[in-house]
């Protein structure tokens, strides 16, 4: 539920009509279905942090995407986290609460050259005319795009497969994956708006899915790309 309240925003449609919410709708919907999912669930002191930390006004503003004027492609401080962690734990672990000196030492002559670096991989200067291997995250999401191109009879089929193969007979939770594959082979497809120039889908998967994308987008974007790169169309 909390992921699909970070993600919500006033440019991804709802309803399979494409209809929209505005920030102030979003933020009242969403403390709405906390609110009664925690008193339906008789936690109090749960909701009273919850409202004081996340829900409130306030607060709110802080992590949701609804309250910013577009989608931005990097969540929260994450980047800013990744490189102090670095710092700490592979420039500066050997030190006990270095002086300032030597961490701004540190610094220019360690953590620079390698953000120079991985700058001008990013701005494809460094080696020029060579290949660029590819990042964890666009493998991430190459594997992501291969598995939803493909039909849903042929997903459903290779998780069972996956599924049998890994589990073996009578482990735990093994039954219950199997039990909901073949609920998923039965249920009937919804309906939901897709906009593939806005790049946005009123499914919850693209919700929750880090790259913000979903198998109907994919599929229509190969449709219409008539599985051919951009270049090549």
């Amino acid at each position: 539920m909390f992921r699909e309240h970070i993600r919500l925003h006033p440019s991804i449609p709802y309803t399979e009509n494409g209809d929209h919410r505005t920030t102030i709708e979003i933020h009242k919907f969403v403390t709405a279905e906390m609110y009664n999912y925690c008193r339906g669930h008789n936690l109090a002191q749960a909701w009273a942090y919850l409202w004081n930390q996340w829900y409130s006004p306030e607060q709110w503003k802080l992590w949701s995407l609804a309250s910013k004027p577009f989608i931005p492609h990097i969540n929260t401080t994450m980047i800013v986290e990744s490189l102090w962690m670095n710092l700490k734990h592979k420039d500066l672990a050997m030190y006990h609460r270095p002086r300032l000196d030597l961490v701004t030492y540190v610094v220019i002559n360690s953590l620079l050259p390698r953000i120079k670096l991985t700058l001008q991989n990013l701005r494809e200067t460094r080696r020029v005319g060579r290949g660029l291997a590819l990042k964890a995250w666009q493998k991430a999401l190459k594997a992501k795009w291969e598995d939803c191109s493909r039909s849903d009879e042929e997903r459903l089929c290779a998780l069972e497969l996956e599924v049998r193969k890994k589990a073996k007979t009578g482990e735990k939770g093994r039954e219950e994956k199997l039990a909901s594959i073949e609920e998923a082979k039965t249920r009937k497809p919804g309906k939901y708006h897709t906009d593939i120039n806005s790049w946005v889908c009123s499914c919850r998967d693209y919700l929750i899915c880090r790259f913000l994308t979903c198998k109907h987008l994919i599929r229509e974007a190969n449709t219409a790309l008539k599985g051919l790169p951009l270049d090549k169309r």
